[in-house]
């Protein structure tokens, strides 16, 4: 029912009101011009004052739609872009760069948040602020719980190092030493995490690297991982011969092993605690995701706030 046929309907009572009280006998007939102008003066107040309350609640509304647009773009990307990038150090530099552009405290500190939330929430709707709530929290635990993995993984590395009797230094660049690359953990951290690619490979290769700080030339072995069918590949550790290249194959390939049947209870414990969160994650994601879209499709949220009460 629109406003105007509110009124429309509120004005026949009225006159119809005004009639029975002149049928009774409690007006006299030659006054019924003066109330019905008195009536016809107040829907008309009424009426301008209703209308003006409208036009708020719809440029008020138009606001509420942008901030909800702004939600669901600051809420798809944390998803899909944000949450990959967690945990990986290689990846740490781009999770820095883009993070801002899908910041979730963007969406908790706007002014507009608190006012949808609290005051334009009806039925269903209002599990938005609890479901947002618990998703900003379960991300923020589950980041932290794949750092944890992570670190943990280097450790195991590091054990395995020193038992093989391999340098345990970390570095992109090879300066005549055995070296372990920051993506040897992370290759590992990201088989942990989901399913080994299938196509995955590792060779040794003989390369002859530039050393600036002696400005000489050093025969290093590499071992290259390759994945993803042959779009991604990289170098995991670079060794001194071939002995050593070796045996980071074979640490990185047990080490693998470790992910599908792993008899490390902490680890065990770690990778499903993750799990959980994960799918926690993506619930809550879908739940809110289907909440904003629904709630952009309101006309004009009628309630109202503390902005429509201000506005008059």
């Amino acid at each position: 029912m629109t406003l105007l046929t509110k009124h429309i309907i509120y004005a026949i009572i009225a006159f119809a009101v005004l009639l029975v009280v002149v049928y009774f006998g409690l007006i006299s007939f030659v006054d019924i011009p003066a109330w019905a102008a008195l009536i016809i003066a107040a829907f008309s107040i009424y009426y301008s004052s209703e209308s003006l309350i409208m036009d708020v609640k719809i440029k008020h509304s138009e606001d509420l739609h942008k901030f909800i647009a702004e939600w669901k773009r600051v809420n798809e990307g944390f998803y899909y872009k944000i949450i990959p990038l967690m945990g990986a150090e290689f990846q740490k530099n781009e999770l820095k760069f883009t993070r801002p552009q899908y910041s979730l405290e963007s969406i908790n500190n706007d002014i507009l948040y608190t006012d949808l939330t609290k005051n334009h929430l009806e039925g269903k709707y209002k599990e938005l602020l609890e479901n947002w709530r618990k998703y900003c929290k379960l991300a923020e635990e589950f980041e932290t719980k794949l750092n944890d993995l992570r670190s943990y993984i280097q450790k195991l590395v590091m054990k395995e190092l020193s038992t093989a009797g391999l340098s345990q230094t970390i570095d992109y660049n090879y300066k005549g030493n055995d070296v372990v690359n920051p993506w040897f953990i992370d290759t590992l951290f990201s088989n942990y995490i989901s399913d080994i690619d299938k196509s995955q490979q590792i060779k040794v290769q003989e390369i002859n690297y530039s050393l600036p700080e002696t400005q000489s030339m050093a025969k290093g072995y590499q071992v290259t991982l390759t994945k993803n069918n042959g779009l991604f590949s990289g170098s995991i550790a670079i060794a001194r011969n071939t002995q050593n290249a070796e045996k980071y194959v074979a640490i990185f390939e047990n080490l693998q092993k470790e992910s599908s049947n792993t008899k490390d209870k902490e680890l065990k414990a770690m990778l499903s605690d993750i799990s959980k969160k994960g799918e926690g994650i993506s619930t809550l994601f879908q739940e809110v995701s289907k909440t904003l879209v629904d709630l952009d499709k309101y006309p004009v949220f009628g309630e109202k706030c503390e902005f429509i009460r201000r506005a008059l």
